[in-house]
């Protein structure tokens, strides 16, 4: 028989190891340890597990660390990352690295907004971009800041303060009295400012765009006589310029240094901003010009790259494929773009897939002298858009049994206008004016034939008819001959006003008439009493039944409109139309001792009782709810409510949310 080894015992095969020898917790320790020691290395850019910390070569980008990992972010548009705060604030320089764009024109913008005419405010201030302390702006000063940009003039100006402003400058902005530019007021270094010093806000007035292209859906902006639209879809250059034109346009071409800004704050508010076509390309002589309107480009602030010093007026040496002129705020500085916070001029190919703008000038609806009784054009809108109503539509003029139905506001048959829907202004309002549905009036974008201002949206009453734009709107108050006076006609070949003057006069003389409608000798027109004016006797008095939604003032023969209810100013002698006006309370959902965590007032009241500020609240058409001080009386409008603004325990606010315009989450979440 072969040899066999003997078994080996069982102590002997096994070879203990010394982690057997520890006790089983001990054990269970050391392989925890051991894993986390493999699988979570702590990412050498991150100084502690957790935070924010900024990048090694991008001012505007930072690495957030969670758990010992690093993720690397990028702020938004036009921010940095401040490594002190470590948060992203607006600018674009930041300790270690500079990215200086080259100087844009600008002397201030208007930046953070919802739109092109609105945010806060920043001016150049010893070469840096600067907040402007919201105590130290008067509302002469935000007049000057909008028309500088050119707008007609500023909306509101209101504060804000912010969560942190970080190493952001602050200054003090002071104009003197008289001041006609924005060149003179001066801003000075604010040294002291805390970090939560209240920035100064600002929503300038919007021009009207009810001249601009029918086609477009709406989405036209109106700047200084022409009409803008930024594309929603990105194109070729070819197919850009196809778009315009269906839109019966072209794409934009600048002429100007306020032209250009303009532009840029526009393309600069789109949710996703980009590269932008123009109608700039360079033609065979190596000449720049604006293709579809065949003429040179004689204004230009080309970029030349960061920190240069060159000239902006001279085009930059590029490709061969470069041949189009574009808009574009980022470029490149190590490896990756940054913004230069401003839209300059830049030669691209013509094949990328690109955002466009397209340009259109305002259409030719004549002129008007003075207010317009002798206007005889063809402008059919109203300020807010809206397509006018014929004059012979019956809704307008319909006679029931008793009398006119009192759809028409003027005492006679509107009919007698003619069978159009242009605009006129036969009662010698402050404009021409027009029906936009049988109970609603607007006055019309009609231009002066003067040096006047144009007429703009605060012209508009909001019980006549609220505006698509959001603009706040003012009553719209027709002019009114004294009590027991008559009114001269107008003298003129064009307007129809005279006859339809004279055709009022004979209905006084034939007071005693009763209202059933007559036949007249020569055209069979029939008419109907004024319901509007009721007199008795042979008294010259005359009293005025106002039509809804007016309302009549006690013992007076004036009406208020809707606006002007509750509005904190009295307009009767007796203060009749400001009271009752805790009614407007009803609308609201009440948060007492609670207010909104974030804070973005749109606009300041002082000195109103809180039932005044919902009634402007419900004005307003973008406003939300109010922040109501009961201690100073002071209120604050807000466009966000308890959904976007979360609430805290306050003291002495109390926020008042609206409930018709209240956001709601339902349906967002999945």
């Amino acid at each position: 028989m072969p040899y066999k080894n003997p078994p080996l015992s069982k102590k002997v095969m096994r070879r203990e190891s010394p982690l057997q020898l520890l006790p089983r917790g001990a054990q269970v320790l050391l392989l925890l340890l051991g894993v986390m020691r493999c699988c979570l290395t702590q990412d050498a850019r991150c100084t502690t597990p957790f935070g924010s910390f900024p990048d090694a070569s991008h001012c505007d980008r930072y690495v957030a660390c969670w758990n010992g990992r690093g993720f690397l972010q990028r702020c938004s548009d036009s921010m940095v990352f401040n490594p002190v705060t470590k948060r992203c604030q607006l600018g674009l320089e930041c300790p270690g690295l500079r990215s200086g764009a080259p100087p844009s024109g600008e002397l201030v913008r208007l930046v953070q907004g919802l739109g092109p005419r609105d945010g806060r405010l920043t001016v150049l201030h010893n070469g840096h971009w600067s907040y402007v302390r919201a105590t130290g702006l008067s509302t002469a000063a935000a007049r000057l800041v909008c028309r500088h940009l050119g707008h007609p003039n500023a909306e509101s100006s209101s504060l804000v303060v912010p969560l942190t402003r970080g190493s952001m400058p602050m200054v003090d902005m002071t104009c003197p009295d008289g001041a006609q530019n924005i060149v003179q007021c001066k801003p000075q270094s604010c040294s002291d400012c805390p970090p939560d010093s209240p920035i100064a806000t600002i929503r300038c007035m919007k021009e009207s765009s009810s001249r601009c292209p029918d086609r477009g859906g709406g989405r036209w902006e109106a700047w200084q006589g022409s009409c803008y639209l930024v594309g929603v879809k990105t194109v070729h250059r070819g197919g850009a310029a196809a778009a315009c034109r269906s839109l019966e346009a072209n794409l934009v071409d600048v002429q100007s240094k306020a032209e250009h800004q303009w532009l840029s704050a526009l393309v600069s508010a789109q949710p996703n901003s980009s590269i932008y076509y123009t109608a700039g390309q360079l033609e065979s002589d190596l000449q720049w010009r604006w293709r579809e309107y065949r003429t040179p480009v004689t204004y230009a602030r080309w970029w030349h790259g960061w920190n240069s010093t060159v000239d902006s007026t001279r085009a930059p040496t590029a490709s061969s494929a470069a041949t189009c002129l574009v808009l574009r705020r980022s470029f490149p500085t190590t490896t990756t773009p940054v913004s230069a916070g401003f839209y300059f001029f830049s030669p691209e190919d013509c094949l990328a897939a690109r955002g466009f703008i397209c340009k259109a000038p305002k259409k030719d609806v004549g002129c008007r002298q003075g207010s317009g009784v002798d206007y005889a054009g063809v402008a059919s809108l109203s300020i807010s858009g809206r397509a006018c109503v014929r004059w012979d539509d019956r809704r307008l003029n319909s006679v029931r049994e008793g009398g006119r139905s009192g759809r028409s506001r003027v005492p006679f048959d509107v009919s007698l206008l003619g069978a159009h829907n242009f605009c006129r202004n036969p009662d010698a309002s402050p404009a021409p004016w027009c029906y936009v549905a049988p109970d609603v009036i607007e006055p019309c974008d009609v231009p002066l034939c003067t040096t006047q201002n144009l007429i703009t949206q605060s012209s508009v009453s909001p019980a006549q008819g609220r505006s698509t734009t959001g603009s706040l709107l003012r009553p719209f108050r027709p002019t009114r001959s004294p009590r027991g006076t008559t009114r001269s006609p107008a003298t003129s070949n064009t307007s129809i006003l005279p006859s339809i003057l004279a055709m009022m006069a004979t209905t006084r003389r034939n007071r005693n008439v009763s209202d059933r409608t007559t036949t007249t000798n020569n055209n069979n027109i029939r008419k109907a009493s004024p319901p509007l004016i009721i007199s008795s006797g042979s008294s010259p008095s005359v009293k005025i039944r106002c039509p809804a939604p007016q309302r009549q003032c006690l013992d007076e023969d004036k009406c208020v409109s809707a606006a002007e209810l509750c509005d904190g100013v009295r307009h009767c002698q007796k203060g009749d139309d400001e009271r009752n006006c805790a009614r407007f309370l009803a609308e609201f959902e009440q948060f007492q001792g609670r207010t909104l965590l974030l804070q973005t007032p749109t606009e300041d009241i002082r000195g109103q009782d809180v039932a005044v500020c919902a009634k402007l609240c419900i004005d307003r058409q973008h406003c939300r709810g109010l922040i109501h001080d009961a201690a100073s009386k002071k209120c604050r409008l807000t466009r966000i409510g308890v959904a976007s603004g979360a609430l805290q325990q306050s003291a002495t606010e109390s926020f008042y949310e609206l409930k018709s315009r209240r956001s709601s989450c339902t349906g967002r979440l999945q």
